[in-house]
Protein backbone atom coordinates (compact mmCIF):
# COMPACT_ATOMS: atom_id res chain seq x y z
CA UNK A 1 0.00 0.00 0.00
CA UNK A 2 1.58 3.15 -0.94
CA UNK A 3 1.41 5.94 1.31
CA UNK A 4 0.51 8.57 -0.50
CA UNK A 5 -2.74 6.94 -0.91
CA UNK A 6 -4.18 7.27 2.61
CA UNK A 7 -6.94 9.09 3.17
CA UNK A 8 -8.37 10.25 6.89
CA UNK A 9 -12.49 11.01 6.78
CA UNK A 10 -13.78 12.59 9.70
CA UNK A 11 -16.82 14.24 11.01
CA UNK A 12 -19.00 15.20 14.16
CA UNK A 13 -22.00 16.13 15.27
CA UNK A 14 -23.92 17.35 18.57
CA UNK A 15 -27.33 16.79 18.91
CA UNK A 16 -29.01 18.40 22.54
CA UNK A 17 -26.44 17.46 24.98
CA UNK A 18 -24.78 13.97 22.73
CA UNK A 19 -21.54 14.75 21.13
CA UNK A 20 -20.38 12.06 18.44
CA UNK A 21 -17.16 11.97 16.36
CA UNK A 22 -15.83 9.91 13.81
CA UNK A 23 -13.12 9.27 11.45
CA UNK A 24 -12.16 6.64 8.57
CA UNK A 25 -8.40 6.18 7.50
CA UNK A 26 -8.72 4.12 4.06
CA UNK A 27 -7.31 3.99 0.70
CA UNK A 28 -11.04 4.08 -0.93
CA UNK A 29 -13.81 5.76 1.22
CA UNK A 30 -16.11 3.62 -1.28
CA UNK A 31 -14.68 0.34 -0.37
CA UNK A 32 -14.95 -1.04 3.11
CA UNK A 33 -12.27 -3.42 2.23
CA UNK A 34 -9.87 -0.53 2.14
CA UNK A 35 -10.60 0.45 5.58
CA UNK A 36 -7.36 0.95 7.48
CA UNK A 37 -8.86 2.18 10.96
CA UNK A 38 -12.08 3.35 11.96
CA UNK A 39 -13.13 5.29 15.09
CA UNK A 40 -15.87 6.62 17.01
CA UNK A 41 -16.44 8.90 20.14
CA UNK A 42 -19.98 9.80 21.88
CA UNK A 43 -19.64 12.22 25.00
CA UNK A 44 -22.21 14.47 26.35
CA UNK A 45 -21.73 17.98 27.51
CA UNK A 46 -23.68 21.16 27.30
CA UNK A 47 -20.33 23.18 26.96
CA UNK A 48 -19.51 22.08 23.82
CA UNK A 49 -20.39 22.55 20.44
CA UNK A 50 -20.51 20.69 16.89
CA UNK A 51 -17.27 22.67 16.03
CA UNK A 52 -15.76 20.78 19.23
CA UNK A 53 -17.01 16.95 17.54
CA UNK A 54 -15.52 17.97 14.04
CA UNK A 55 -12.17 18.67 16.05
CA UNK A 56 -12.57 15.26 18.17
CA UNK A 57 -12.73 13.68 15.18
CA UNK A 58 -10.06 15.02 13.34
CA UNK A 59 -7.96 14.58 16.60
CA UNK A 60 -8.37 10.95 16.95
CA UNK A 61 -7.88 9.89 13.15
CA UNK A 62 -4.41 12.02 13.77
CA UNK A 63 -3.60 10.27 16.14
CA UNK A 64 -4.44 6.91 15.40
CA UNK A 65 -2.46 7.72 11.60
CA UNK A 66 0.72 8.50 13.63
CA UNK A 67 0.34 5.36 15.75
CA UNK A 68 -0.01 2.87 12.24
CA UNK A 69 2.86 4.99 11.63
CA UNK A 70 1.30 6.74 8.44
CA UNK A 71 3.30 9.91 7.54
CA UNK A 72 1.55 10.92 4.52
CA UNK A 73 -2.00 11.59 4.50
CA UNK A 74 -4.92 13.52 2.17
CA UNK A 75 -7.56 14.91 4.72
CA UNK A 76 -11.13 15.18 3.83
CA UNK A 77 -13.78 16.90 5.78
CA UNK A 78 -16.91 18.71 5.41
CA UNK A 79 -16.23 21.70 7.92
CA UNK A 80 -14.36 24.41 5.86
CA UNK A 81 -14.04 26.37 8.62
CA UNK A 82 -12.19 24.07 10.62
CA UNK A 83 -9.89 23.00 7.84
CA UNK A 84 -9.08 26.78 7.15
CA UNK A 85 -8.08 27.44 10.90
CA UNK A 86 -6.28 24.37 11.53
CA UNK A 87 -4.41 25.16 7.93
CA UNK A 88 -3.90 28.91 8.93
CA UNK A 89 -2.70 27.56 12.79
CA UNK A 90 -5.63 29.41 13.84
CA UNK A 91 -8.94 29.38 16.69
CA UNK A 92 -10.41 31.89 18.78
CA UNK A 93 -12.59 30.07 20.23
CA UNK A 94 -11.13 29.61 23.95
CA UNK A 95 -13.28 26.31 24.31
CA UNK A 96 -11.50 24.93 20.82
CA UNK A 97 -7.67 26.21 21.36
CA UNK A 98 -5.93 23.21 23.24
CA UNK A 99 -7.94 20.91 21.44
CA UNK A 100 -6.55 23.24 18.23
CA UNK A 101 -2.84 23.31 19.82
CA UNK A 102 -2.77 19.45 19.93
CA UNK A 103 -3.94 19.19 16.49
CA UNK A 104 -1.54 20.98 15.13
CA UNK A 105 1.17 19.65 17.12
CA UNK A 106 -0.09 16.00 15.82
CA UNK A 107 0.09 17.29 12.29
CA UNK A 108 3.87 18.97 12.86
CA UNK A 109 4.77 15.04 12.62
CA UNK A 110 3.43 14.13 9.29
CA UNK A 111 5.73 14.39 6.53
CA UNK A 112 3.19 15.58 3.85
CA UNK A 113 -0.67 16.64 4.47
CA UNK A 114 -3.00 17.24 2.21
CA UNK A 115 -6.49 18.74 2.59
CA UNK A 116 -9.86 18.43 0.57
CA UNK A 117 -12.91 20.01 1.91
CA UNK A 118 -15.98 18.10 0.52
CA UNK A 119 -19.59 18.56 0.58
CA UNK A 120 -21.60 17.07 3.15
CA UNK A 121 -23.55 14.78 0.68
CA UNK A 122 -20.00 13.62 -0.39
CA UNK A 123 -18.86 12.79 3.20
CA UNK A 124 -21.84 10.12 3.92
CA UNK A 125 -19.85 7.25 5.17
CA UNK A 126 -18.34 8.87 8.13
CA UNK A 127 -21.06 10.69 9.07
CA UNK A 128 -23.45 8.14 9.48
CA UNK A 129 -21.55 7.05 12.20
CA UNK A 130 -21.80 10.06 13.82
CA UNK A 131 -25.86 9.62 13.86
Amino acid sequence: MLQDQIKLYFDGSKKDETIKSAYIICTDIEDENTFIRTGESIFYSSKYTSSYAEYTALLHGLIECLALNILRIKIYGDDKGLIDKVKEGRTSNSNLKAIHTHICFCLSKFNHVEWEWIPRDQNQVVDRKTK
